[in-house]
């Protein structure tokens, strides 16, 4: 009788041993395909921009004098590459990031420089079929981010070469100017990183700044409405030197991804509600350099983190891509790369599906599971009072050339761009709610091997009490 109870009680711990694994592959994520992109010896995705059927890429190649061009690419979502354009004005073009609108139209966003040696930002708007509808540019500022509204309104974030303040123009769907105006101080500099925009049309902008009594650089947030007024502004600040590199905004949240340096860099996430107030931060790091260069939110308010990593991998840098709950849990890490560098540099997400793109040195790439640290940077949040300039500035039409490259796929060589595909399981319902995946491995996974040793010693002795009976 004690017998057969030892063994159901065995039997029991297998059962629920081998539930936790299913569960656990439930969970777990697969890099469903990849590619890489070249038509050069550097070619490089800057931006990803993606809609329920497409992916956009953005980035930089090198012509056949070696001079940088700005770059569009199309892919379908099985991975399919559609359509790559090449737009390029002057002696050199490069495009720093590209959005979507409701219509299915494209904006690529960059800087460059003209035959004179002058400076620009560039803005081009192209149909779903690649075709140029318009471009326009603005001598002595360089392009960093692009937003649109919901109105179609489509902003371009950059910086003058002169004083290096954010710098933000809106155009309305046509490439007519609304308004351009500049944000920050005298005697110090603000790098923009990335920005948004939320259901009513204002405007968020992150970056780097060592202006306001900073004596270093340090990330900032700034919310702005469609007018370009600034409604608030905050300085986060936990190591050494802070750099803002992305944004998202999910269910009235704005989560921004930050890189924090203390004797290493760290990949940092954080949450800030509407009125710029911190909710929560993380920093998700190893032994040496990590940092963060994208960050987009899933429809289960999942909260996506990627970037690269010089603590885990085989290479110099490898690519991480880290999700986490909307209250700050990591639900689950991953690393992809090969022997030479690969680095991550934007992010976007659907219902099942995540999009990665960057630049790669590797020709044969793996995927694996780090063992990363996550902390509280314990970070200060400082608020500034704020204003904006008016600026007065010439868009000029440049006729730029919009050619086909003759791009090579999966045909590694030099730096080429790169896009992949992983596959997450999505919750039923509901946000995501599962405990840190560290803790759940640890603690569950002792527990039940431990349960399951015991039960099997104590029922292979009572086997032997038996036939020694």
């Amino acid at each position: 009788m004690y017998g057969k109870r030892f063994e159901a009680a065995l039997y029991l711990s297998l059962f629920l041993l081998l539930s936790s694994l299913i569960i656990e592959v439930a969970y777990a994520q697969s890099i469903d395909w990849e590619h890489t992109w070249g038509m050069s010896s550097e070619d490089y995705s800057t931006g990803i921009a993606i809609t329920s059927h497409y992916i956009y890429l953005s980035g930089r190649a090198l012509n056949s004098l070696g001079y940088p061009v700005a770059t569009l690419m199309k892919f379908d979502k099985d991975g399919n590459l559609i359509w790559d354009r090449i737009w390029s004005y002057g002696v050199e073009s490069e495009a720093a990031d590209v959005a979507v609108d409701q219509d299915g139209d494209i904006y690529l966003i960059g800087k460059g420089k003209t035959l004179t040696g002058a400076y620009y930002a560039f803005i081009a708007k192209f149909n779903s079929s690649g075709d140029l509808l318009w471009d326009r540019i603005i001598e002595n500022v360089l392009g960093s981010a692009v937003a649109i509204d919901s109105l179609g309104n489509v902003y371009l974030i950059g910086y003058p070469t002169a004083s290096v303040d954010v710098f933000i123009a809106k155009f309305d769907s046509s490439g007519s100017l609304s308004w351009a105006r500049s944000w920050g101080t005298a005697g110090g500099y603000e790098y923009p990183g990335d920005a948004v925009t939320d259901s009513a049309g204002n405007l968020y902008v992150t970056g780097w700044t060592n202006s306001f009594g900073l004596s270093d650089y340090h990330a900032f947030v700034t919310k702005f409405d469609p007018s370009g007024n600034p409604l608030w502004a905050i300085i986060w600040q936990a190591g050494t030197r802070d750099y803002g590199r992305g944004l998202a905004i999910k269910g009235g949240y704005i989560y921004a991804a930050f890189k924090m340096y203390v004797n290493d860099y760290a990949a940092v996430v954080a949450k800030f509600d509407r009125d710029g107030n911190l909710v929560w931060d993380r920093s998700w790091n190893g032994s040496a350099d990590d940092g963060c260069e994208g960050i987009t939110a899933t429809p289960s308010n999942a909260i996506l983190l990627t970037g690269w990593t010089k603590s885990f991998g085989v290479g110099g840098e490898e690519v991480f891509t880290a999700s986490f709950t909307s209250s700050g849990k990591l639900l689950w890490d991953m690393i992809w790369g090969g022997t030479d560098d690969d680095e991550a540099h934007a992010i976007a997400a659907d219902a099942t599906s995540i999009y990665v793109t960057g630049s790669t040195r590797t020709s044969n790439h793996y995927s694996s599971d780090p063992d990363a640290t996550i902390t509280d940077p314990a970070a200060s949040v400082t608020r500034l009072s704020t204003t904006t300039t008016y600026l007065t500035i010439s868009v000029l039409d440049p006729n730029a050339a919009v050619l086909d490259p003759d791009a090579a796929l999966d045909d590694v060589f030099g730096i080429d761009a790169f896009i992949l595909r992983i596959s997450f399981q999505a919750p039923v319902g509901g946000e995501i709610v599962s405990p840190p995946k560290n803790v759940y491995d640890d603690v569950f996974g002792f527990l039940m091997s431990m349960t399951i040793i015991f039960l099997t010693l104590a029922a292979i002795k009572r086997r032997a009490l038996k036939i020694k009976e």
